[in-house]
C-alpha cells in the first residue's frame, strides 16, 4: 500500500494494467510522484505498457543434483526453444502434498534416463511462474514436447497413471531416443509395486467432485438444511475434504473449473 492501478471495461486493457500493477509491486516504481502517475496514465492510455511475466530467480545451476532441470516464467519459452531435445515437462508445486509425492518417482524417471542424451526432464511451477503458451487442468500435469519444429504447438499430454514404469514406457513409445542403456534402479521391482499400491491422483480430479456438490449445496437453500446436519457417510468424508484442502485450493479456484 498505497498501490494505483486504473480499471477499464476493456478486459485487454485490464490486462495490461494487471501487468502493470505487478511492475509497481515488484520495485520498479513503488513512490508515487506526479511526475510517475502521469506517466502510468500516458501508457495505459496508449497502451505502451512493457510486457512483464511473474517469475522466480532463473537458478544459476537450472540442472540439480536429480537431473531435473527447473524452468522458471523468465526462461520457460526460451529453453524450450534453444533445445534440440525431447522435453519432458511437470507442471508441480511444492504446497501440494501430491506434487511433493510425484517429486520422487519424476526423480526415478530422470534417473532411468540418465544415459540418455536426447531427452531432457524439467519442472515448472505454475503458482509462482507464469507461461501464455499452453493450458493445463490439473497438478501434477505431464507434457512431452518435441525435439524440432513448433515445439509447444506440438506437445503431448500425459493421461495415464503418475507411476513411474508407465511414464517412462509412454516417453519411450512418443520419443524418437535413440538407443541408449536403461538404468535399472535400486529394489525397483518393490518400488513399482508401492506406486501401483499408493496411487497418486492429480490435485483437480481428487477433489473437483466435492466442490461441485458444495457449490450445488450453496445455490440450493434446502440442500444447505441437509449440509448443516450430515448424517451420511458420504458427507462425512466430503467435510473432511474441505477442511482439509480448501483453504489453499480456492486462491487457484474460479467457478469455471466446475
Amino acid at each position: 500500500m498505497p498501490i494505483l492501478c486504473l480499471t477499464s471495461i476493456s478486459n485487454e486493457k485490464q490486462s495490461q494494467i494487471d501487468k502493470y500493477r505487478k511492475k509497481l509491486e515488484q520495485g520498479i516504481s513503488k513512490i508515487f510522484t506526479e511526475e510517475n502517475i502521469i506517466e502510468f496514465i500516458d501508457k495505459w492510455k496508449s497502451m505502451q505498457f512493457p510486457s512483464y511475466v511473474a517469475s522466480e530467480e532463473i537458478p544459476q545451476n537450472p540442472l540439480d543434483e536429480n537431473l531435473i532441470f527447473k524452468l522458471v516464467g523468465d526462461n520457460f519459452k526460451s529453453t524450450i526453444e534453444e533445445q534440440d531435445k525431447y522435453i519432458l515437462l511437470a507442471l508441480c508445486a511444492d504446497r501440494l502434498e501430491v506434487c511433493i509425492k510425484f517429486r520422487e518417482r519424476l526423480i526415478r524417471i530422470a534417473n532411468k534416463f540418465r544415459n540418455s542424451n536426447r531427452i531432457i526432464i524439467a519442472e515448472f511451477n505454475p503458482y509462482e511462474n507464469e507461461m501464455d503458451t499452453f493450458e493445463f487442468r490439473y497438478i501434477p500435469s505431464l507434457f512431452l514436447i518435441p525435439d524440432k519444429g513448433e515445439k509447444l504447438k506440438n506437445k503431448i499430454r500425459y493421461t495415464g497413471r503418475l507411476e513411474t514404469v508407465e511414464i517412462y514406457k509412454w516417453v519411450k513409445e512418443n520419443a524418437n531416443l535413440g538407443d541408449f542403456e536403461e538404468v535399472i534402479l535400486p529394489i525397483e521391482d518393490t518400488l513399482m509395486k508401492e506406486e501401483i499400491l499408493n496411487e497418486l491422483k492429480p490435485y483437480d480430479l481428487e477433489i473437483k467432485g466435492t466442490l461441485n456438490k458444495l457449490y450445488q449445496k450453496l445455490i440450493d437453500s434446502e440442500q444447505m438444511k441437509l449440509w448443516d446436519h450430515p448424517n451420511k457417510e458420504e458427507s462425512r468424508k466430503e467435510q473432511e475434504i474441505i477442511d482439509e484442502h480448501l483453504l489453499n485450493f480456492f486462491t487457484n479456484f474460479t467457478k469455471e473449473d466446475l
